[in-house]
């Protein structure tokens, strides 16, 4: 999932460039957490919608298939 400039309403804090962050409805539900491009249109691109991934190395791992 991709989160465009033009969607975003609210940014709380100070995220920095690059970060990861977590994304939330209108409503208030958490969407997911993905990383952070303030030079691109696509603001956010979700990592993962699961809450309780942690991004270590296993989540990595897991992620990236090497042939």
């Amino acid at each position: 999932m991709w989160v465009y400039t033009e969607e975003i309403i609210d940014v709380l804090g100070n995220p920095e460039n690059g970060g990861i962050v977590d994304v939330f409805s209108r409503k208030g539900s958490w969407l997911g957490a993905g990383f952070l491009s303030e030079n691109s249109k696509i603001r956010v691109r979700l990592l993962s919608r699961n809450a309780n991934d942690t991004f270590d190395r296993a989540f990595w791992e897991r992620r990236i298939v090497m042939p």
